[in-house]
């Protein structure tokens, strides 16, 4: 529960509050995450594929 007295502990808190850690690349945390997971990814398609052209018997394609 909230009441208008509460508003300026609220706005103090998050005037004072530590402000997160800059990504010395540019990328936050999330994206970073994200962005290797979807290397992850291309690797094991790419490995994939490459099992799949070795396996192949030639004059067909997949």
């Amino acid at each position: 529960m909230t009441a208008p007295s509460t508003i300026p502990d609220f706005v103090h808190k998050a005037a004072n509050r530590p402000a997160a850690a800059a990504a010395t690349n540019g990328v936050g945390k999330t994206t970073a995450k994200a962005m290797g997971w979807a290397n992850l990814g291309n690797q094991l398609a790419q490995q994939q594929a490459e099992a799949l052209s070795a396996t192949t018997t030639k004059g067909i394609t997949a």
